[in-house]
C-alpha cells in the first residue's frame, strides 16, 4: 500500500500535464490571423463583447443538465412522492386483492 501511495503522485501530475497540454492545443487552430485584428493584449477593448464567437450557431439558450441541478432537491422530492405514490397505489392493489380472496374463500367454505 504504502508504495502505491508514493507513486500516486508522479501519475497523477503526468496526468495534469497532458491534460494542459491536450487543453491547450485544442484550443488553438490553424487559421491565420486577420491583420488588424482587435485583440486585449495591452488594453481592454470598446464595448460589451460579451461571449461570442464562430460557434453561436451551435450554442443553445438552455441545457438540460443545468436546469435539473439548479433544481436538485425538486427533483428529489417529485421523485421521493413518486415512489412513495407507487408503492401505496400497489399495497392498496395487494390489501384490495387479498380482501377478494378472502370473501371468495369464505363464501366458497360456506356452500359446501
Amino acid at each position: 500500500m504504502g508504495g502505491r501511495l508514493g507513486q500516486a503522485p508522479p501519475a497523477r501530475w503526468s496526468l495534469i500535464r497532458g491534460a494542459r497540454r491536450v487543453g491547450y492545443d485544442a484550443q488553438q487552430t490553424g487559421e491565420p490571423v486577420a491583420p488588424g485584428r482587435p485583440d486585449n493584449v495591452f488594453a481592454p477593448m470598446l464595448g460589451d463583447r460579451g461571449a461570442h464567437g464562430r460557434f453561436d450557431s451551435e450554442a443553445h439558450r438552455r441545457s438540460l443538465e443545468v436546469s435539473a441541478r439548479l433544481r436538485i432537491r425538486a427533483l428529489g422530492a417529485a421523485a421521493a412522492a413518486l415512489l412513495l405514490g407507487a408503492y401505496g397505489a400497489f399495497a392498496l392493489a395487494a390489501e384490495a386483492a387479498l380482501s377478494q380472496a378472502a370473501r371468495s374463500a369464505s363464501r366458497s367454505a360456506v356452500a359446501v
